[in-house]
């Protein structure tokens, strides 16, 4: 399993609020180097646990009204719904 990319709020509805899975959610950045390396120490856990858990990155310059609807000050913050 590859973390899925959230483009909008529709995408992060669809990837979140749809799935029957645990959700983790990576708020990134492209101006955070952080973001890339928590994400590529991940991608290991979404494949293995993929039956269970479910990864979707958002991209918080792309969304700067979701990064501020879910309170998201810093790209290196992670939501676990």
């Amino acid at each position: 399993m590859t973390i899925g990319k959230a483009r909008n709020a529709d995408d992060l509805a669809d990837g979140v609020l749809n799935s029957p899975n645990t959700v983790l959610v990576l708020f990134t950045s492209l101006k955070c180097r952080l973001t890339s390396v928590v994400a590529r120490l991940i991608e290991p856990i979404s494949e293995e646990f993929a039956d269970k858990m479910t990864v979707v990155a958002l991209d918080i310059d792309e969304n700067p009204e979701l990064a501020n609807r879910f309170r998201v000050c810093d790209a290196d913050v992670r939501h676990l719904q």
